[in-house]
């Protein structure tokens, strides 16, 4: 019974740090797609204060 009961947990447990591992893989991707837009947007903010400065 306690064998079964922890080997339960245990398939649970690994099913659910897969997942994490899914989401923070997923996250990640997400993150090295966005990062180039927003160092984008960061220059074009500082233009735009720029000319707005002038």
């Amino acid at each position: 019974m306690t064998g079964k009961m922890s080997d339960q947990f245990c398939n649970v447990s690994r099913d659910n740090s897969c997942r994490l591992d899914a989401a923070l893989v997923e996250l990640t991707r997400k993150w090295a797609s966005i990062k180039p837009l927003l160092k984008n947007e960061a220059k074009l903010v500082k233009t735009s204060t720029l000319l707005l400065c002038r």
